[in-house]
């Protein structure tokens, strides 16, 4: 949940980007189409506007604030031309799109950028609450406990080609926790891998950046080198992932 206020140079490999509203019609016409969210969510307003903030103790929501990014990738549609949802129309849109089971369907505005801007402060209490029930309820902040910032070079050349497949081949975005020195544990969405004779390049969207930034991974490393030094990831949420695209794919049916 680590908070910081360094500022990531955008890398990104995607110089298409999906400007305007994305509607329920796009949305259908084009959710088949290979890449089609990792193209969304490589465009910043087509995430939240601020980054990670606040939470427990001040050390920031990123778990959550991920998740939420790629739940409204999958799940929101924008009309910008109707009118704008009320306080408590929004408060039960930014509920849906954090519960990730039905589709939310964004009036009065044209992307998540321009919708996160009039609601920062009622999106950052729900990433709040939802901290709490997991973090402490579910006691999921152990999970900063036990990793190590190092793994024998085998298995963590398999843990990168089970992330290579999950994003390139089967065209998901990634949720990873990466553990950090000490007890802290972070997080960060990965839409784009690509495949190097000696390794992988993938891109990353980082809740403490407005911008997507590139690392890197070399056959026989047994670590990956990050700006918050070497790092280890763990690939989760997968059923959240199939639970995303199920949904899409029963809205457009």
């Amino acid at each position: 949940m680590l908070k910081t206020t360094l500022v990531i140079i955008s890398l990104s490999a995607f110089s298409l980007s999906i400007h305007g509203a994305t509607t329920s019609n796009e949305l259908c016409r084009n959710y088949k189409e290979k890449g089609y969210f990792q193209k969304l969510i490589s465009n910043n307003e087509n995430r939240l506007i601020f980054t990670n903030r606040g939470g427990l103790l001040n050390g920031g929501v990123c778990w959550w604030h991920s998740r939420f990014t790629r739940n409204a990738t999958y799940l929101a549609t924008f009309n910008p031309n109707s009118p704008k949802p009320s306080k408590e129309q929004a408060i039960a849109l930014i509920k849906k799109i954090k519960k990730g089971n039905r589709m939310a369907h964004i009036p009065g505005y044209k992307n998540l950028a321009d919708f996160s801007s009039d609601y920062k402060a009622l999106i950052q209490k729900e990433l709040e609450r939802w901290q709490l029930t997991d973090g402490v309820i579910r006691q999921q902040w152990i999970t900063g406990l036990w990793g190590t910032t190092t793994k024998a070079a085998k298995t963590l050349r398999r843990w990168m080609d089970k992330l290579y497949q999950h994003v390139t081949v089967d065209d998901n975005i990634a949720y990873q926790k990466i553990q950090l020195k000490g007890i802290d544990a972070h997080a960060w969405l990965v839409y784009s891998m690509t495949k190097r004779v000696d390794g992988y390049d993938f891109k990353i969207i980082d809740s403490n950046s407005y911008y997507s930034s590139s690392v890197s991974y070399t056959f026989g490393d047994s670590t990956i080198h990050t700006m918050y030094g070497n790092t280890i990831p763990y690939l989760g949420q997968k059923r959240e992932m199939r639970k995303l695209k199920k949904v899409v794919k029963r809205f457009c049916k």
